[in-house]
């Protein structure tokens, strides 16, 4: 068995802080030219949900738009646990897309 060392510990965060941070860039630059404004955007660790909802209620966000996932057969009614979670407990108007 194989444990990682802390420096391969910290080369892996570091590569997917990178992937984060160009995931975001991309999406702020897709709604940027959808014609959204004041587009902000965070990286987080922790529970998805917890996060989302943390980081709305800390910047007093107006609206969050949110990506669900389908699951199985039900993909069509059944939105994503993150998105689900995010739905019933923010303060503010949410989105959810597909």
């Amino acid at each position: 068995m194989h444990f990682a060392s802390a420096a391969e510990e910290l080369a892996t965060a570091k590569s997917v802080m990178k992937l984060g941070e160009r995931i975001t860039a991309h999406a702020k630059e897709r709604a940027e030219n959808a014609g959204a404004r004041n587009v902000t955007t965070h990286i987080c660790a922790g529970d998805i949900a917890d996060e989302i909802l943390h980081v709305a209620e800390a910047e007093k966000d107006e609206i969050l738009v949110l990506g669900r996932r389908g699951l199985g057969r039900m993909r069509k009614t059944l939105l994503g646990s993150v998105s689900q979670k995010v739905l019933h407990h923010a303060d503010c108007t949410v989105i959810v897309v597909r």
